[in-house]
């Protein structure tokens, strides 16, 4: 989306790997960095020029065949490159197999939010379902942020206040409707009914904090100033905004917008 920007924008490397139930994730983590450091791998003719501030590797374990979340990974791997639309019905069932192991969170990042560097091409392939964003702050908010404030560093107080900002996102972008979820169990085969959570379906979705806060200070004209308090925090630290007294200032703040925001979804 020619978005990123130089200095300020981090990379999410999400890397899809077999579970031989035997290796271990550090080791896999170990091996992308090694991968994607190469001066001959696509990240670096593609991509160096974004200059991300740090790039984080998030490591999935997906099951072997016959698992139907390890033939649709199988079978993607194997070229059979169909769209979604042309897929056959079977594979059509293989892809929500996969969706549901990944979960409704990675399933979205990955639909929505990324491009493929090598291999399967996940993303294109993942059921329309995979692109209704999930609740991913707001239901832990509370626990969150208290978590972050009980560490009491700089670093953790910013993360605090960009995890409220979404958080607020996500309450103010609920249609007046909710509703719950169902999707199919982790193992593909039979249709789970518990309640998994609730979504929202809306085209407007964001996690830039700008924009967050934006969208919710036009609803909630009352939280303006806190907002706008979070967001510079949030972006160019606590001291910005109290110095010296920027964990006094900036937790009183977290705890308050946290409250606040929650509060609705109690």
């Amino acid at each position: 989306r020619r978005e990123a920007r130089p200095g300020v924008s981090d990379v999410d490397l999400v890397v899809l790997c077999w579970d031989d139930g035997e290796t271990k994730s550090t080791t896999l983590r170990a091996a992308t960095r090694e991968a994607f450091a190469r001066d001959d791998c696509d990240w670096q003719t593609k991509w160096s020029h974004v200059r991300a501030t740090k790039v984080d590797v998030r490591i999935a374990l997906v099951p072997l065949p016959p698992h139907p979340a390890g033939v649709a990974l199988a079978k993607l791997l194997d070229d059979d490159d169909n769209t979604e639309a042309e897929a056959s019905s079977s594979d059509t069932t293989y892809r929500a197999a996969l969706a549901t192991w990944l979960g409704p969170e990675l399933a979205f990042v990955l639909s929505t939010e990324s491009v493929t560097l090598a291999g399967a091409d996940v993303p294109g392939t993942l059921p329309e379902r995979s692109r209704v964003p999930p609740l991913r702050c707001l239901p832990t908010l509370r626990r969150d942020v208290v978590e972050a404030l009980a560490d009491g560093g700089e670093r953790s107080l910013r993360w605090a206040l960009r995890r409220t900002l979404r958080a607020a996102f996500e309450k103010e972008a609920l249609p007046s409707r909710l509703r719950d979820t169902p999707v199919a169990s982790r193992d593909g085969t039979e249709q789970d009914e518990r309640r998994v959570g609730t979504t929202f379906e809306r085209s407007e979705y964001t996690r830039d904090l700008f924009r967050c806060a934006v969208f919710v200070a036009r609803n909630r004209p009352d939280l303006g100033e806190d907002l706008a308090c979070a967001l510079v925090a949030a972006v160019h630290g606590p001291r910005a905004v109290w110095g010296a007294l920027w964990y006094a200032g900036g937790s009183a703040l977290a705890q308050r917008l946290a409250d606040e925001v929650a509060a609705f979804q109690d």
